[in-house]
């Protein structure tokens, strides 16, 4: 849901039909941040110790927008999202 304003801040809302297991409550808490380049933070992060498996790599949502999370110690969840596709990511979807 887009909340007022103009910086397109976002609730996302989590509808599960059970009490959540552990994993699953750790993966509904997170911070979101937005950029203009996922490729870029995608590389800094890994400058900074981001370890290189699949668990890390960059997707794209159900919207075809580029992500990518990162976990603290507790399984906190930090995504990384640019809000636009890129041209790249449209290239690889043809």
């Amino acid at each position: 849901m887009k909340l007022p304003g103009n910086r397109g801040d976002l609730l996302e809302y989590v509808v599960i039909n059970k009490k959540p297991s552990r994993s699953q409550f750790d993966e509904m808490q997170h911070v979101t941040y937005l950029t203009k380049d996922i490729a870029g933070i995608y590389e800094e992060t890994g400058r900074y110790g981001r370890p290189n498996l699949d668990k890390y790599a960059v997707e794209k949502d159900s919207l075809g927008r580029p992500f990518f999370n990162l976990y603290d110690t507790d399984d906190i969840r930090v995504e990384f999202i640019q809000p636009t596709p890129t041209s790249s990511t449209i290239k690889q979807e043809q």
